[in-house]
């Protein structure tokens, strides 16, 4: 199974912290989406047997401006998948458009939050309020099961309103940087009722649900796995070494193969108490995660 990842570059205003690649120029939405269209056609087009996909990721940007109209053109070139992800951001985020991405078969929506407090969010430059914010959360909730937020660590400090907590699925939590530079740094374990931390940044509500609330597209690029990726700001494909399957599955709670790692650091690192050993498998512990990055150069480079 594969994931495809499509990336929508357009913001109506950018962020202040904001590094990633983006455009403002809105009045190139609608060529951009025809352009969209013929890559995915002509990859698609291309193939004896078209790879069987197993989630889609429509990224940003903000790809909430599409109209419905636009995401309908999108749609139909793209194939079936069992999870289809779209990040979204309050203030472009209306009811007719959660209607159109059921109907099209999307079946989790992220919201670009970033922090429910009032000075942090102009200080970052965003568009919507935290009352703006809860509200669009509320109504997601209303059409999808799947809800997940995204905020951003201000000095090791992440609030979320009860009554959100409650609704919303799925949490993200990065760290801020301006310049290549971390301004505040997420290696620190946060904990919300009812919820479990999956990944280094990422926590999922505990659920009975089959295949749980973990985003199951971000842990296929977590195990190493395959994806095709189209757009301007689109990740290229390649072929994972043996370091990069280390630093990217110790982010996760299901950790690496025992012999992927260097001996002498394994053994140090139990000593620590920073790792832990299930199943074959090298696992940060809660203490680990805050200090992940020793972690994974000592498995990657020992002592």
């Amino acid at each position: 199974m594969v994931g495809i990842y499509l990336h929508i570059p357009f913001c109506k205003k950018r962020c202040t912290y904001c590094d990633f690649f983006s455009s403002t120029d809105l009045i190139k939405v609608d060529s951009y989406v025809e352009k969209l269209r013929n890559d995915i056609k002509i990859y698609f087009a291309g193939q004896n047997t078209p790879p069987a996909v197993g989630t889609i990721y429509i990224g940003g940007g903000t790809p909430s401006l599409l109209t419905n109209e636009q995401m309908m053109r999108l749609f139909s070139v793209l194939p079936n998948a069992n999870e289809i992800t779209i990040e979204c951001n309050p203030e472009s985020l209306t009811e007719e458009k959660l209607l159109c991405y059921k109907k099209l078969g999307i079946n989790r929506v992220s919201i670009g939050v970033q922090s429910f407090d009032g000075k942090t969010l102009q200080r970052f430059g965003r568009l919507h309020t935290v009352k703006e914010a809860k509200e669009k959360i509320v109504l997601a909730k209303k059409f999808f099961d799947n809800v997940s937020i995204d905020l951003i660590s201000t000095d090791k400090r992440v609030k979320i309103p009860n009554s959100i907590l409650k609704i919303i699925t799925h949490i993200s939590i990065y760290d801020l940087t301006k310049n290549d530079k971390t301004v505040y740094d997420t290696n620190f374990h946060y904990k919300f009722k009812h919820f479990q931390r999956y990944e280094v940044s990422n926590y999922s509500k505990i659920s009975n649900r089959a295949g749980s609330y973990q985003c199951r597209h971000n842990l296929n690029y977590w195990n190493c796995g395959e994806w095709l990726a189209f757009g301007d700001g689109a990740i290229p494909s390649h072929e994972f070494n043996q370091n990069e399957k280390i630093m990217m599955g110790m982010r996760t709670i299901y950790g690496v193969d025992k012999d992927m790692v260097r001996a002498d650091g394994l053994s140090y690192l139990l000593k620590q108490k920073l790792v832990q050993i299930s199943g074959g498998k090298v696992i940060a512990s809660k203490k680990g995660f805050d200090f992940l990055n020793k972690v994974i150069y000592i498995l990657i480079y020992g002592l």
